[in-house]
């Protein structure tokens, strides 16, 4: 068991946790480990601890498996793999009202930013960036033009 599940376990006492990524398919990925630097990330970040493989699984059937509805707020923030993650929610996302998401400089071994990406998949999808900063985190927020059934103002 991670760290990172450690700790949540200690956190939630008698609650379920599930150690598993959300990513653009379901089955199993190779996970880089980096808990020394808090870059652990299905994308080889700088330095790791370790490699394992986990399960995956989309936002897709996360939600089906649990009965999750609509969604006020999406936080995705997943060390550089914030479009696959989006990739496997397209079928919900007319559920999802906001997504904020970490979108720096985070994706792989060169720190490469997911911003374009997930612009280039959110804004035909009917999202339009309503807020971010820039200065260190790069952290952004999406809002979903076409959710409750019809265009919002």
């Amino acid at each position: 068991m991670g760290k990172e599940a450690l700790c949540c376990r200690l956190n939630n006492p008698g609650k379920t946790v599930l150690q598993q990524a959300l990513w653009k398919e379901n089955g199993q990925v190779q996970f880089f480990e980096s808990t020394a630097n808090d870059d652990s990330s299905i994308f080889e970040p700088p330095h790791h601890e370790r490699v394992v493989r986990i399960p995956a699984v989309t936002l897709e059937k996360f939600a089906a498996d649990y009965g999750i509805g609509k969604i006020k707020i999406l936080k995705v923030e997943t060390e550089g793999a914030e479009p696959e993650v989006l990739m496997g929610a397209e079928k919900i996302l007319h559920r999802i009202e906001y997504i904020a998401a970490d979108l720096g400089p985070e994706r792989g071994l060169e720190e490469k930013t997911t911003l374009p990406m997930a612009i280039d998949f959110l804004y035909p999808r009917g999202f339009k960036l309503v807020g971010g900063c820039g200065e260190g985190r790069r952290n952004f927020l999406f809002r979903n033009m076409n959710f409750g059934g019809g265009k919002s103002v």
